[in-house]
């Protein structure tokens, strides 16, 4: 309705023609889940991925009655057929393929692990990746980078005495920065790059800083007032080798809710909007497929196939 009065409301009035629709919610009633739930869970993906979710009539939300904890058939749920080969959950999947949804859970899956991995403790993981999330999504920064850098950097941060919260920490406060500076792309990689290994050799040394002075400038401001120097004052303490691991922990850190403050100011732009949908999305379907399981059983089917 508002497309159309915008339409309208034109000087010039145009036509205005749009193929909507909504949610379209599904009501499945105790009886039906009863009897037949795993049937109506295949029918209803079935029509929630036709045209690859895009008909106007998409179901897109189903509401199932939570069930008789006697009868696993209806609890929680419909159990949808690994036929199918997706798992569903929201409007916001309904526009998905299987393979983009399967590719989704994939990514989540990996970034979960090498955050366990890099921790040394793959129960924690989890719950690092939702701070990590967060994070990603405060800075309008791609969640894969994120992760990246928080797992490139933990192991160093730990040899300084600095556990797996700080190291999230490190990674918030300079996403940040770098979001001050509106310090993007390969440019934001280069600086985080220039970081990371001054962390891992211990200093950072003059080609490092002339990266962080071109690309990063809040950082360099970070550093400086960290060191009680100007940003050109740095390279003397570059140099000297005095800019070390500890000093450039230290640096942001110390900083994070200052930073928050002042990226918390910054305007978002439409790329940003599109970086924290993207974050959110792959988040979602991760969750959504380890609570459900629903990938592993897809992939477990598919190994019994190949393998016969």
């Amino acid at each position: 309705r508002a497309l159309f009065d915008l339409a309208v409301a034109r000087e010039e009035p145009i036509p205005f023609y749009g193929e909507l629709g909504s949610v379209n919610p599904v009501f499945v009633l105790p009886h039906a889940a009863a009897a037949r739930a795993a049937d109506i869970g295949r029918d209803w993906a079935g029509s929630l991925t036709m045209g690859v979710g895009q008909f106007c009539t998409n179901p897109g939300v189903v509401i199932v009655p939570a069930g008789d904890p006697a009868r696993p058939q209806s609890r929680g749920g419909l159990r949808l057929s690994a036929a199918t080969g997706v798992f569903l959950g929201g409007a916001v999947a309904g526009a998905l393929a299987a393979s983009a949804l399967t590719r989704y859970a994939d990514a989540w899956s990996d970034m979960q692990s090498r955050v366990g991995a890099a921790i040394k403790d793959m129960e924690a993981a989890p719950a690092l990746m939702e701070r990590i999330v967060d994070i990603a999504n405060a800075s309008y920064s791609p969640l894969e980078q994120t992760v990246e850098v928080y797992s490139r950097n933990v192991a160093v941060l730990r040899d300084l005495g600095r556990g797996a919260t700080e190291a999230a920490d490190f990674t918030e406060a300079l996403n940040h920065a770098l979001v001050i500076t509106a310090t993007r792309g390969e440019r934001a990689a280069s600086v985080q790059n220039a970081l990371s290994k001054a962390m891992a050799t211990g200093r950072l040394q003059a080609d490092g800083l002339e990266t962080v002075l071109a690309n990063g400038g809040r950082v360099a401001e970070a550093l400086a007032n960290e060191l009680g120097t100007t940003v050109n004052g740095l390279r003397d303490f570059a140099s000297q080798g005095k800019i070390t691991g500890d000093v450039i922990a230290s640096a942001l850190i110390s900083n994070l809710e200052r930073l928050r403050e002042e990226a918390g100011e910054m305007p978002a732009t439409l790329g940003d909007a599109f970086t924290r949908l993207q974050t959110n999305l792959t988040a979602f379907i991760g969750r959504l497929d380890q609570s459900t399981g629903a990938s592993q059983r897809l992939s477990s089917a598919i190994m019994l196939v190949a393998d016969n």
